[in-house]
C-alpha cells in the first residue's frame, strides 16, 4: 500500500486513516 506521497506503507492504519489514503 501507498500512502498519497507514494511511500510504502507497512503498518497497519487507522480506518478513518485508511480511507483518507485511498481517496
Amino acid at each position: 500500500m501507498f500512502d498519497s506521497s507514494g511511500r510504502v506503507i507497512n503498518r497497519p492504519v487507522s480506518m478513518p486513516m485508511f480511507k483518507y489514503l485511498l481517496k
